[in-house]
């Protein structure tokens, strides 16, 4: 995004009240950038705003020239950052930084709190939404209630991805799922050295916290850690399978995955990251179960 609105002209009708610039998810850092941009997306739209977020599937070049007439700009990670910057000194555009993007129903919460108070935002609208999808959300979450506690998901875990992500993730499990947060490896790249305005260490994000973009370091890591599970990127499958833990993968790169709507963010969001996680804990413990059948059936053969 370093110069991607620079050669941008002037809006020729001043300001779109409602419109609302979205940097930060981009293609290749974000796995589920495609979903996690729907859902930004519309969030804004039930707080009464309109998105403009470059990379959606009806997005082009008409996005990109409106980026000068809107009224806010919302950054989502550091990769937004200087794009922000450069819509706020040629068009005098305001920009808020949030440390992620919201996941699960407090998340959601709490991010119209802060947008409502840097900008106006429809707030029955909001308010009607956020009473419909909290009766819908309970609901899900009440139903996962036996599943989780007797297939025993409140893991102790690792978290391995960027700051947003680490950040979103930590929140959540914590919250929401009961998960303790054992170590986190911050593995965000900078594409302009020691000049780039880097983010300040997240608070809570674990009890040990780690910055390592060297797949070898984070698999040490992880090897030294008292993990249950394992959430990072498809590079730490290895060292989740040498410990014989759990493995979900949560950040880029997705190896065998092609995610096309999967988001990890807002309240759709929660929905998946539930699914996935339950799923990825249920499956290691059927096999370990089968591996033991296996065991048992050899050494009685014997």
């Amino acid at each position: 995004m370093k110069t991607l609105f620079l050669n941008l002209k002037a809006p020729g009708g001043g300001r779109t009240k409602g419109l609302v610039n979205i940097l930060g998810i981009i293609p290749k850092t974000d796995l589920f950038y495609k979903g996690d941009l729907a859902e930004i997306k519309r969030l804004l739209e039930a707080a009464g705003l309109r998105a403009t977020t470059y990379f959606g599937p009806q997005d082009g070049i008409a996005e990109l020239e409106r980026s000068g007439e809107a009224e806010h700009t919302l950054v989502f990670s550091h990769w937004g950052l200087e794009g922000a910057k450069q819509l706020r000194e040629r068009f005098g555009i305001p920009y808020t930084v949030f440390e992620s993007l919201p996941l699960g129903l407090e998340g959601v919460k709490d991010f119209y709190r802060r947008l409502g108070s840097v900008m106006e935002i429809d707030g029955e609208k909001t308010a009607a939404f956020l009473g419909a999808e909290e009766k819908q959300y309970y609901y899900y979450l009440d139903s996962l209630s036996d599943p989780w506690h007797s297939g025993d998901m409140g893991k102790s875990l690792v978290l391995a991805g960027d700051t947003s992500a680490i950040v979103r993730l930590a929140s959540f499990l914590r919250r929401d799922a009961g998960a303790y947060i054992h170590t986190a490896v911050i593995t965000d790249a900078y594409a302009n050295g020691k000049g780039e305005e880097k983010p300040p260490p997240p608070k809570g994000a674990g009890e040990y916290l780690f910055f390592c973009h060297d797949a070898a370091g984070i698999g040490r890591i992880i090897a030294q850690s008292e993990a249950e599970m394992v959430l990072g990127s498809a590079l730490e499958r290895d060292a989740a399978e040498a410990l014989n833990i759990p493995h979900l993968t949560v950040s880029a790169p997705g190896g065998n995955q092609i995610p096309l709507h999967k988001t990890y963010a807002g309240i759709r969001g929660a929905y998946f990251l539930l699914e996935d996680y339950s799923q990825a804990v249920l499956g290691h413990n059927e096999a370990r179960r089968k591996e033991h059948i296996r065991y048992l059936e050899k050494a009685g053969g014997e």
